[in-house]
C-alpha cells in the first residue's frame, strides 16, 4: 500500500510519516509540502492508495487537491485534515473526502481510521473488480436531483425549509418521501403533511442517501426491475435503514452515528442495482445456484462474476465520496467478522456494519424478494460473542410489529 500525505506544516508530516510507519500494510511513505508538489508528484507515480491532506494551504488548498486526485485517481482513498470544523471549505470536502478528520487528532485514532481504510482497500481489491471499473465508473450517473440537493446544501444557507422546496420540483421524489415519512418504520404514519415536515423528520443526511438510492433505482429498465423485484428490494433498503438506526441508538453508539447508521442500511444493497442493470445474466446465475445449492449469495456471486454485489456496491459509493464507514458498511454487511484483524487478541467495537448486518439478516428472514438468494441467519457465536442474543431477539419482534403496521397503512 501506498500513502501519500500533504501539508503546509513541516512537523505535521514528520509526526504522521513516524506514526504510520509501523503499519506493515504501508510499502511506501511520500510526503509533499503543498497541493502543487503533491499533483506533480502524482503524475510521475503509478498511483496512490490512500491520501492524506490538509485542508488549508496556500496556493491549492485541500478542496481543490481532492478534486484533481478524484478526477485523476477516483479508486484512491481520500482523508483531509482539518482544524477548523467551521472552516468555509468545510462543505465542499465533506463531498470530495471519504474521511474528514479533526486536528489535532489523537495518533491512535488517525491510525486506526488508516488501517481500517486500508483494510477496506484490501479487500476490494481481491476480487476481480479492478478490470470492470472503468465501466463502473461511467454508470450509474449521480441522479440530477442528487446533484442539486448536494450543491444545495454546501451553501451557508441551506435549510430544511429551502430543501424542501428543492425537492417539491421532483414530484416523484415529493411523493416517495412522504409516503416514507409517513411509515411506520419511522413511527409516525399518517401524521407528516408536507415535504418541509418530512425534511425536519428524517433529517438532511436521510434524505440525501434516499435520493441517491431513489435516483439509482429509476435508472433500472423497467422490464428487469419487473423481473427481479427492485420495488421490494428499494422496500428491503429503506427498511434495513430504519433498523439499523434503531440498533445503533439501542446499542449506546454515538449520536453522531444514528443518522449515518440509516444512510447505511438505505445504500447497503446498492451493488443490487448494479448487478441487475449491468451484470444481469449473471446475477441471475448467482441466485440460481445459491438458492439451488443452499449457499450464501455472496458464496455465489463470487463463484461466477468473480465479486460481489458488496464489494460493487461499496466501489461504487467510494467513487462518489461517500463517508468511510457507510463505504465499509456496504462492503462487509455481510461478513462484518472481517473486519477484525486475524487472531486479533480482543474483539473490535461494534460499528455500523455490525447494525446494518444484524439488521439486514432480520429484515431478510420476515422478507423476501426475488432479487434474494439463500438467506441465512445472524450467526450465533457472532451474538454471543457481543452478547447481543437477547437484545436481538427483541429487535426481530419489534421488526416485526413494524411490518404488520405498515401493512394497515399501505
Amino acid at each position: 500500500m501506498r500513502i501519500l500525505l500533504i501539508d503546509d506544516d513541516p512537523h505535521i508530516l514528520e509526526g504522521l510519516k513516524r506514526m504510520l510507519s509501523s503499519i506493515s500494510a504501508i510499502k511506501q511513505i511520500d510526503a509533499c509540502l503543498s497541493g502543487k508538489a503533491a499533483l506533480d508528484l502524482a503524475k510521475t507515480t503509478s498511483g496512490y492508495d490512500l491520501v492524506v491532506c490538509d485542508l488549508q494551504m496556500p496556493q491549492l488548498n485541500g478542496v481543490q487537491v481532492l478534486e484533481q486526485f478524484r478526477t485523476s485517481s477516483p479508486g484512491t482513498i481520500r482523508f483531509v485534515l482539518t482544524g477548523m470544523i467551521d472552516h468555509p471549505l468545510h462543505h465542499a470536502a465533506l463531498r470530495l473526502s471519504h474521511q474528514m478528520i479533526a486536528k489535532p487528532c489523537r495518533p491512535e485514532i488517525l491510525r486506526e481510521l488508516i488501517e481500517r481504510a486500508l483494510r477496506l482497500k484490501r479487500h476490494l481489491s481481491q476480487s476481480e473488480l479492478s478490470s470492470i471499473l472503468p465501466r463502473l465508473q461511467a454508470l450509474p450517473s449521480l441522479p440530477k436531483t442528487y446533484r442539486r440537493v448536494m450543491d444545495y446544501l454546501v451553501l451557508p444557507t441551506a435549510s430544511c425549509r429551502g430543501l424542501s422546496r428543492l425537492i417539491s420540483e421532483d414530484i416523484g421524489m415529493s411523493a416517495r418521501l412522504m409516503q416514507l415519512a409517513n411509515s411506520a418504520y419511522y413511527g409516525k404514519p399518517g401524521k407528516v403533511h408536507n415535504p418541509v415536515q418530512a425534511v425536519v423528520y428524517l433529517g438532511m443526511r436521510t434524505i440525501e442517501a434516499l435520493i441517491l438510492r431513489q435516483g439509482i433505482f429509476s435508472q433500472i429498465d423497467p422490464a428487469l426491475a419487473a423481473r427481479f423485484g427492485a420495488s421490494a428490494l428499494e422496500s428491503h433498503c429503506m427498511r434495513v435503514g430504519c433498523l439499523a438506526k434503531r440498533i445503533c441508538a439501542d446499542l449506546s453508539m454515538p449520536a453522531g452515528l444514528l443518522e449515518q447508521a440509516s444512510i447505511a442500511g438505505i445504500l447497503h444493497d446498492t451493488g443490487k442495482i448494479i448487478m441487475i442493470a449491468e451484470f444481469t445474466e449473471r446475477f441471475e446465475q448467482s441466485l440460481v445456484k445459491s438458492r439451488r445449492d443452499h449457499i450464501e449469495l455472496i458464496a455465489a456471486e463470487k463463484q461466477i462474476c468473480g465479486f460481489t454485489h458488496a464489494e460493487l456496491g461499496a466501489s461504487l459509493l467510494s467513487l462518489w465520496s461517500m463517508p468511510a464507514d457507510i463505504i465499509e458498511a456496504a462492503a462487509f454487511h455481510h461478513v462484518p467478522w472481517l473486519l477484525a484483524e486475524e487472531n486479533a487478541p480482543t474483539k473490535r467495537p461494534l460499528c455500523l456494519a455490525d447494525t446494518v448486518y444484524i439488521a439486514d439478516c432480520i429484515d431478510h428472514r420476515l422478507c423476501s424478494s426475488r432479487s434474494d438468494g439463500c438467506t441465512f441467519g445472524v450467526l450465533e457465536a457472532y451474538l454471543e460473542r457481543y452478547g447481543l442474543n437477547q437484545q436481538f431477539c427483541q429487535w426481530q419482534t419489534d421488526h416485526l410489529s413494524v411490518l404488520k403496521e405498515d401493512l394497515c397503512y399501505a
